[in-house]
């Protein structure tokens, strides 16, 4: 899919789905409303994503505003590798990646979980194995002290971070 059909992709979700759904709930709003803007706090945020190497077309930027407001974890559709570049300037060396694909991830996880860090699951294809059900969906016990993980049961720090990332781009109109 090029960048431009992405685009134009975009500004048919807001413009047929997410501004008449904020007109049909009665949100105050002026009649040039920019739902990105809504999310952020104004060009200066823009300038500290572009020094963070985020490119500032239209796209990224939404992405950006969608990842630094959500409270889910975060599903990067980055084609270009774009998303990640910016991702892994902004957490340093803060940030774990972990590649489903490669041995041993769950070991990595589990550690990640305990110890609070940031996770990048990098190159998730088109399903994801049942066992990250728990983590997916914050599937917390004992007061949200822990989460189970195939048979073990890890300890959950609430400083812990997912973010998913792929290269697969879907989309389909009625």
């Amino acid at each position: 899919m090029s960048f431009h059909a992405l685009i134009t992709i975009v500004q048919k979700l807001i413009q047929d789905y997410w501004l008449p759904f904020l007109q049909k709930i009665q949100m105050p709003m002026s009649s040039n409303t920019d739902p990105v803007r809504m999310l952020i706090n104004g060009p200066s945020e823009i300038a500290k994503w572009s020094k963070e190497l985020l490119p500032i077309d239209p796209i990224s930027v939404q992405n950006a505003a969608i990842f630094v407001t959500c409270v889910r974890w975060p599903l990067l559709i980055d084609p270009q590798l774009q998303g990640i570049k910016w991702i892994k300037t902004r957490y340093g060396n803060d940030l774990k990646t972990i590649r489903i694909n490669a041995g041993k991830y769950m070991d990595a996880l589990e550690h990640a979980i305990s110890d609070g860090d940031v996770v990048l699951f990098e190159g998730i294809g088109e399903t994801m194995d049942a066992v990250l059900d728990p983590v997916l969906g914050r599937m917390t016990s004992k007061k949200g002290r822990v989460i189970k993980l195939g048979d073990r049961e890890v300890d959950y720090n609430k400083n812990f971070r997912l973010i998913i990332q792929t290269k697969l781009v879907y989309y389909s109109w009625s």
